[in-house]
């Protein structure tokens, strides 16, 4: 994420399968919560945090990351997106790709050099070359971008009444040494 951050708005989310703590004993919000508020919010002039009871719904998910160019999720291995699969030392998440049960895998990365069995399609990077993963996905991404058709136009000209004088003009695209001609 840190080589990746200064490019992109990046999200990330967690599903944890253990009962995860937020808050601390003697905190307000603690008491609260345990009080029975089924909904918490906490928040700084730098952070927000908000807790409620049920599992967020996949709206209120996107909801809460549209604004990020790209999301990490961690623990959500069936979700339905590209997966980046992290391999530990015993391996053990190998056998839930080879039964199906994660699918949509574009590449591996783990603690040794090399793993052998893996899919010849999705390449597998030693979990310390953070270069080669981060331009891994940074290709994945722009290639990614390149299926999705982008429609824009500009429409630029004639002098305004309300205004009385020529609109602003974008920036030129033009890379000449050469001033370029107004028409």
């Amino acid at each position: 994420i840190e080589n990746l951050s200064s490019e992109f708005d990046i999200g990330y989310i967690k599903h944890d399968v253990h009962k995860f703590e937020i808050d601390k004993e003697g905190k307000d919000t603690l008491r609260v919560w345990s009080s029975g508020a089924s909904h918490i919010s906490i928040s700084d002039s730098q952070h927000s945090a908000y807790i409620h009871k049920e599992p967020p719904t996949q709206s209120e998910i996107r909801s809460a990351f549209n604004g990020c160019d790209f999301v990490f999720l961690e623990g959500l291995k069936k979700a339905r997106v590209n997966k980046l699969v992290l391999i530990d030392d015993k391996k053990e998440i190998l056998e839930s790709v080879s039964r199906g049960e994660i699918d949509n895998v574009i590449g591996f990365a783990g603690p040794e050099k090399a793993v052998k069995g893996l899919p010849a399609d999705a390449p597998y990077f030693n979990r310390d070359d953070v270069p080669g993963i981060s331009d891994f996905i940074r290709q994945h991404l722009f290639t990614l971008a390149a299926k999705v058709p982008l429609f824009g136009l500009v429409l630029t000209g004639g002098d305004s009444r309300r205004m009385k004088s020529p609109p602003p003009r974008p920036p030129s695209q033009t890379f000449s040494s050469t001033p370029a001609k107004r028409v």
